[in-house]
């Protein structure tokens, strides 16, 4: 196997701004690299099991993969990697995420994932997440959000002010409900829910664009009511919006919730 350290100072010697030590049975992230003006690093399918606080130092980091590690804890400090826009930490065992420190002087700064104030892309996919701080609703430029395969009861609100995000990946968690504020994520077009705990959709999602022509709402592996499941057995995803949107569906849905 590969020596990390030979890599890196390659690396250096070339003056490379693109590292990668994916596979290279890593436990702990090389001190060297913290020197580096790096844009891109990948520490993929390793052993690491925390990210130290130096490492925010990297601001010029643009990409970063820390995919398929043993990853329990996150640094505060998230906030200060302005270049920061894709991060993946898909397929680790983080339990929970910088909650954030609010400033009053500085209303939309906050330490952890909601400072980092250019992200588009973040992939937590298959960790063991069981709540999602509101400080999300200040990744203001987030376009694709991955939170699969983990233990999420609920989204927080503040989702709502995450008008950029036209992807949102849900699938696979304990979620029975979505927050009304979803409304306001004006370019959500792609939604999946599949794997969940859901019933019935809420009406109110009647008012965001997934009922487009162009959108994806994917429902699959739900305990949906039966009022549900034969709308979307016999003309699928569109067909339920219209069907919602009948002045006798709550009726419906109601007396199948009451037994009837």
């Amino acid at each position: 196997m590969t020596n990390p350290s030979t890599i890196i100072e390659e690396a250096k010697q070339k003056k490379l701004k693109q590292l990668s030590l994916d596979d290279l049975n890593i436990k702990q992230i090389p001190e060297e690299i913290l020197s580096m003006e790096l844009t891109r690093i990948s520490l993929s399918n390793n052993k690491i099991t925390e990210i130290p606080a130096d490492f925010i130092k990297l601001n010029s980091l643009i990409e970063v993969s820390f995919y398929c590690n043993k990853i329990v804890d996150l640094p505060t400090g998230f906030n200060k990697m302005n270049g920061l826009a894709r991060l993946t930490l898909s397929h680790n065992q983080i339990k929970e995420l910088p909650q954030g420190i609010y400033h009053h002087h500085k209303p939309y700064k906050y330490l952890g994932f909601g400072g980092i104030p250019n992200l588009e892309y973040l992939d937590l996919s298959c960790n063991k997440l069981q709540s999602i701080p509101p400080n999300f609703g200040f990744l203001f430029q987030l376009k694709m959000l991955h939170l699969s395969d983990n233990n999420l009861k609920s989204i927080p609100k503040e989702f709502g002010n995450l008008i950029e995000l036209h992807t949102l990946v849900l699938r696979n968690n304990l979620l029975e409900s979505l927050p009304e504020e979803i409304v306001n994520m004006s370019s959500l077009t792609k939604l999946n829910i599949q794997g969940n705990k859901f019933k019935i959709l809420p009406k109110y999602i009647n008012q965001t664009r997934l009922d487009q022509e162009y959108s994806v709402l994917s429902l699959g592996g739900n305990p949906w009511l039966n009022c549900v499941k034969n709308v979307l057995k016999n003309g699928g995803v569109k067909k339920l919006f219209w069907a919602m949107k009948d002045s006798g569906w709550d009726e419906l849905v109601k007396k199948e919730l009451n037994g009837g």
